[in-house]
């Protein structure tokens, strides 16, 4: 980690991270494996994420997997960055194409 950072900020950030690289359900084991985290550090972290409604836990297995609530977070950004969010599409098509 980088000096200067919170820890368990940092570390709830990278699991949110982890969830857009996989883009699927994940375990406590799973992302345990992926992040280095210590299980029960990582269980705790977790719990906590569940409780403020990031995540969600599938009682069934254990997943986890992030909520809406995730995604509401920076639906506004594209359109306060750029104007618009009509723009971004294309942007993001400008970026495909010259790489």
């Amino acid at each position: 980690m980088t000096e200067g950072l919170v820890k368990s900020a940092a570390r709830a950030l990278e699991i949110l991270e982890a969830f857009a690289s996989e883009r699927r359900p994940m375990s406590l084991t799973q992302l345990g494996a992926r992040l280095g985290y210590p299980k029960s550090s990582l269980s705790v972290l977790l719990k906590s994420m569940v409780a403020q409604g990031y995540l969600s836990v599938d009682r069934s297995d254990g997943d986890f997997f992030p909520t809406l609530r995730v995604a509401q977070l920076g639906d506004w950004v594209a359109a306060a960055l750029l104007g618009s969010e009509a723009i971004l599409p294309a942007l993001e098509k400008l970026r495909d194409e010259t790489g």
